[in-house]
């Protein structure tokens, strides 16, 4: 889910969140005049402040008021995914059992999934919590010995649901955990035992107790699951150790991973990570802020030599230098080009009266030159402009009868690439050109390859000076681009994909062409126009050819994290689009 708060007359996303309620206890308390309750949010540490802040905020306007508290210093976590993350865990947390208690409930049912290897398996939003004993008391930890897989377990997993208050949210109960004996002291105890001898729990050992929930992936059913174990912050290390050490029956331990792992592993099942693939939320527009010092910084340590040169770069068709900013996710450059879109026709052309009539005056002055054209919006941070759309809001939207979503909305996409190559951060995504009216005035065709462009034919095409001016400026209107691209661009792109039955395809595409009623002159006439008809890029063109890049009136977005992936064996990304630009698409199509 996602957390929200609302900023003036929109909602603004704060980013995804886990909510954990503590269950109400069955027992009467005589004492109590009222009932209650509490629960854990448990986020990503970018977003804390922000929906800290907010907490207090609303907290101060409800009667009774609520308690609110920071406990990042006193509960961590830990998240284990695989196909063998379930025998870790099962490995490493052995229920805690002392003379006088007896084991507790929801301890059995996790013993009960020996046979479990993989936490998607589970029902939707199982969620187990007990305590544990101190896992240096079983280190090293030994291999489970493989079982059947207990299908009544699992089926009766939400059976018997859990009406005790779980310790975890027990202030008492998370402080005695802290206060396990150093690893000296356990040393000493060895020390006394016979060689080889497990150190059972006394007194001195509290229970720790944990929280285990259990997540899938939301579309793919393949996908491994994950389980997060929630404990006391000073209990996490002595855990995490015991788990690195663990022999897994399949060979070799676990692997550690950081946050760049996270990340990965996001990227690979195809899901957004938090908070690089948000823009739009307070955290997602610091990482990019971040991330563009970062860039910069690192393009300028290189040689000059070896580094790419954005301001030259060919796009073909005598186009010169990268839309907006080349190391940058140039959403201000994108929010500029959908608002011309909406300005009225008739505002852009007395705007393009007033501009040649002065001409004159504003070469001769160069502060006074770019007067009226702004490539950012006169907010002092743009980015904070953005809005980030989850994908239920933006379907809500995508209904021609619906309202439009707001103007500087974006949506996080996934991106499967059809052909070689990949897609790297800061790529831009366009979409695909409308088709262009071919009539006898037009202008000669221009090259349909930027390997072409080599030929005389470039002498046919405007200057790179007047380009180069346009895309600073922003003002490239849609039917100057018209005339500088081919007019079926849009058919060159589609000629690139690749079709389900190519043999079938050209057995018909053969018929068609040797029809025997065809007589002798119609048969001169069509060969006639396939000979002067210009070349068209199809998919057994050369590959180191490819058509030309659309103009800047079809972009769209931008490639957030993108590279190779190796679980799908094909090169993916994950882009974030306008809102707005994507529904028309959607309804175009």
């Amino acid at each position: 889910m996602f957390l929200k708060r609302k900023q003036q007359s929109s909602t603004h996303i704060i980013g995804p969140a886990t909510i954990i309620w503590n269950p109400e206890s069955t027992a009467y308390d005589p004492n109590s005049s009222k009932d209650f309750r509490r629960l854990f949010i448990r986020l990503h540490p970018s977003a804390f402040l922000e929906t800290f802040e907010e907490l207090c905020r609303l907290v101060r306007k409800q009667n009774p008021r609520p308690f609110v508290e920071d406990l990042r210093h006193e509960v961590g976590s830990i998240e284990i995914t695989g196909s063998d993350s379930t025998e870790a865990l099962l490995g490493v947390l052995k229920p805690y059992v002392s003379k006088t208690e007896s084991k507790e409930t929801q301890a059995s049912k996790f013993e009960k999934l020996a046979g479990c290897r993989d936490a998607a398996s589970l029902p939707l939003g199982s969620l187990l919590a007990f305590s544990i004993m101190d896992p240096r008391l079983r280190y090293p930890p030994q291999k489970m010995s493989p079982t059947k897989v207990d299908i009544d377990a699992i089926g009766d997993f939400h059976k018997d649901p859990c009406t005790i208050p779980f310790k975890l949210f027990d202030r008492d109960a998370r402080f005695k955990a802290s206060n396990v004996p150093t690893q000296k002291s356990l040393n000493r105890r060895k020390g006394e035992g016979a060689p080889g001898a497990r150190l059972e729990p006394t007194a001195r050992d509290p229970p720790i107790p944990i929280i285990l929930l259990a997540s899938r992936h939301p579309k793919d059913p393949q996908a491994p699951g994950t389980w997060t174990l929630m404990l006391p912050w000073k209990c996490v290390l002595p855990v995490w150790y015991s788990l690195m050490h663990y022999p897994l029956s399949s060979g070799g331990n676990p692997r550690f991973g950081g946050l760049n792992e996270l990340r990965q592993l996001a990227f690979e099942r195809g899901l957004p990570w938090f908070p690089g693939d948000f823009p739009g939320t307070g955290a997602g527009n610091a990482w990019e802020a971040t991330q563009r010092l970062y860039r910069l910084k690192k393009w300028e340590r290189m040689p000059k030599g070896k580094r790419a040169h954005y301001d030259t770069l060919d796009l073909g068709a005598g186009r010169k230098g990268e839309v907006g900013t080349g190391w940058n996710c140039d959403y201000e450059f994108l929010l500029v080009l959908n608002k011309k879109k909406n300005e009225p026709q008739h505002q852009q052309g007395d705007e393009d009266e007033t501009t040649g009539e002065d001409r004159t005056a504003q070469t001769s002055d160069p502060q006074e030159g770019h007067k009226g054209k702004k490539l950012k919006p006169e907010a002092k941070s743009p980015l904070e402009s953005l809005v980030y759309l989850p994908k239920a809001t933006f379907n809500v939207h995508v209904s021609p009868t619906s309202e439009p979503p707001p103007a500087t909305s974006v949506v996080t996409v996934q991106i499967k690439l059809l052909g070689r190559g990949t897609a790297s951060t800061c790529a831009r995504i366009y979409r695909l050109p409308e088709d262009a009216a071919i009539t006898k005035d037009a202008a000669p065709p221009v090259p349909t390859t930027q390997q072409a462009e080599t030929t005389p034919a470039t002498n046919l095409l405007p200057t790179t000076s007047s380009l180069s001016f346009s895309w600073a400026d922003g003002s490239d209107t849609k039917s100057q681009q018209q005339q500088q691209l081919p007019p079926n661009l849009r058919e060159q792109w589609l000629a690139l994909k690749p079709t389900n039955n190519t043999y079938t395809n050209n057995k018909k595409a053969t018929k068609k062409t040797q029809n025997p009623k065809v007589d002798f002159e119609a048969r001169k006439r069509m060969l006639a126009r396939e000979l002067l008809a210009p070349e068209t890029i199809t998919a057994a063109s050369n590959n180191n050819e490819h058509p030309l890049c659309p103009g800047a009136e079809d972009l769209i977005g931008f490639v957030t994290t993108g590279s190779y992936n190796l679980r799908d064996g094909q090169a993916t990304a994950v882009g974030v689009l306008s809102a707005v630009c994507a529904r028309d698409e959607l309804l175009r199509a």
